[in-house]
């Protein structure tokens, strides 16, 4: 699966557990993070919830942030390249 479209997005979110791994509570992906040089990590929650965390050499979030699906738009490159 490539993200090309916004559409893709929703394709994603229809098909993210055929990507992702499941740790016994959540779906996860990892991801490079192109922008901050690190890992960038998304999660969906059985109850639908989508969070993220970010992880550099400089900084990591201290916790999982809420993300909408609308906003993992603006993370497609990071995404593409876990998806291929």
């Amino acid at each position: 699966m490539v993200i090309r479209r916004k559409a893709d997005i929703e394709k994603l979110k229809e098909r993210f557990v055929e990507f992702a791994e499941f740790d016994g509570e959540k779906h996860y992906l990892a991801a490079q993070d192109f922008a901050h040089s690190g890992t960038i990590t998304f999660m969906r929650y059985e109850d639908g919830r989508l969070t993220v965390h970010r992880k550099n050499d400089c900084f990591w979030d201290l916790e999982e942030l809420p993300i909408d699906w609308d906003e993992l738009w603006g993370y497609r490159k990071s995404l593409n390249s876990a998806l291929r």
